[in-house]
C-alpha cells in the first residue's frame, strides 16, 4: 500500500510503496493536488504562485482582447466592451494573491 510524505516544511515528497518512509518525513493521508502544494495544519494548502498563474494568464488573454476593444472603441464611438473587459481584469487583479 502507497503512503505519502511530507518533509518538515510541508513539502510534498512523494508516494513509498514498500520502501522505507525518508528521513524525517511526516506521513500525510494523501497526495497535494499540484507537487507545488503545501502541507499545512492537516491539509494541503495550494500554492500561491501556482494560483497566481492561472489568474495571470486569464489578465494576459482579457488584455489581449482589450487592444481590440480600444480599437472598436474609437472607430465606432462604443466603449460597453472595452469597460466589461476594464471591469474583468480588475476582478482577477483583486484575485491575486500578495
Amino acid at each position: 500500500m502507497t503512503k505519502y510524505y511530507a518533509d518538515v516544511n510541508g513539502n510534498y515528497l512523494g508516494g513509498f510503496d514498500g520502501a522505507d518512509s525518508p528521513v524525517s518525513a511526516v506521513e500525510v493521508p494523501k497526495p497535494p493536488a499540484h507537487g507545488w502544494d503545501k502541507w499545512v495544519n492537516g491539509a494541503w494548502v495550494p500554492n500561491k504562485d501556482r494560483l497566481n498563474a492561472t489568474i495571470k494568464v486569464q489578465i494576459v488573454a482579457l488584455e489581449t482582447q482589450q487592444h481590440r476593444a480600444i480599437r472598436e472603441a474609437v472607430l465606432s464611438g462604443d466603449k460597453t466592451r472595452l469597460l466589461a473587459l476594464e471591469d474583468q481584469i480588475k476582478l482577477l487583479r483583486a484575485q491575486l494573491k500578495p
